[in-house]
């Protein structure tokens, strides 16, 4: 079935040297199935650390509700909180032992965008749990073991699922740069600034306090500037390594040490993304081996200058 995605517009891309779909697409089936069941393991784990925010809601009422919770806005937030807790932890206990069950994963996903639309209508809105809602969207979206070529589909809606992953950096690092041009002729520090960490990391400092490794690159804002760059390549070229199976395994945990200096420097934490950065690009079921010299000439930016360099 994949192979007839040969002639597709975009799909076609995914077959190559060194692309996602020219590899074992039996044993990549298996690595996906393997992934829902530690992914549903990772919700179960979240769902319970989370049990102990029930007791914030008792003395608190929705001031802003999101959509989804204004046909529950008369009932006490305690009361949704321990409802949309509890049957998450139901339909995740049936996942351990039907993890291809649609209806459940379909049920979990909506119990659990409840849950978050909840914390999100009190006037704040925790980012850190987009990517587990797209992971989990996704999730539910994987066809049931019954379905025709329910292998070649569940990879396909794995590899979409990647690729939405991947946009969501790309689009970070495009609002960077972005911004970054409109402040170099509007403010004095900009995006192109040696001073631009520096300033983000003062800003940060005055709301929060300081962090050992966030002081240090206070000091030494030029090597900040140099990896903030560094960062900005990786969130903006992530697209691109879509099609790249031998880029996955090392780009996921490019962005996985992004999160990592987040929480080191300005002690903001997404521990929430460091997993789905695992589950969808490190354990990638389309990554493959190659030498440091092929890997080199796969980067993006890269390859292009290769491919210009090749065509004259």
């Amino acid at each position: 079935m994949l192979s007839n995605l040969k002639t597709h517009f975009f799909w076609k891309f995914a077959f190559g040297d060194n692309a996602i779909f020219s590899g074992n697409m039996d044993s990549a089936y298996d690595i996906v199935q393997n992934a829902v069941k530690y992914s549903y393991l990772f919700f179960m784990m979240l769902v319970f650390l989370q049990l102990s925010n029930v007791e914030d809601y008792q003395n608190m009422e929705i001031l802003d509700p999101v959509w989804p919770i204004v046909p529950f806005s008369g009932i006490p937030p305690v009361a949704l909180a321990l409802i949309f807790k509890s049957t998450m932890i139901v339909m995740l206990t049936v996942l351990f032992f039907l993890p291809r069950k649609r209806l459940f994963r379909g049920l979990f996903f909506i119990f659990f965008f409840l849950d978050i639309s909840l914390g999100n209508s009190f006037g704040k809105v925790d980012h850190g749990t987009y990517l587990p809602l797209l992971l989990a969207f996704f999730l539910a979206l994987l066809p049931g073991e019954k379905e025709s070529n329910h292998e070649y589909k569940s990879i396909l809606m794995y590899a979409t699922a990647q690729f939405f992953l991947l946009m969501a950096y790309s689009l970070t690092g495009f609002w960077k740069v972005f911004w970054g041009g409109i402040e170099l002729f509007t403010k004095d520090v900009s995006l192109f600034s040696p001073l631009t960490l520096r300033n983000t990391i003062i800003y940060k400092f005055e709301l929060t306090g300081s962090t050992l490794v966030g002081s240090w690159f206070l000091e030494h804002y030029v090597i900040g500037y140099i990896v903030y760059l560094i960062v900005v390549y990786i969130e903006l070229f992530a697209i691109v390594i879509f099609f790249k199976g031998n880029l996955h395994k090392i780009w996921g945990g490019l962005l996985m040490a992004i999160h990592i200096g987040i929480e080191l420097i300005l002690g903001v934490n997404f521990y929430q993304n460091v997993f789905v950065l695992g589950i969808l690009l490190v354990y990638s079921p389309f990554h493959m081996q190659t030498n440091f010299k092929d890997t080199l000439l796969s980067l993006p930016v890269v390859s292009l200058v290769k491919g210009m360099i090749s065509r004259k």
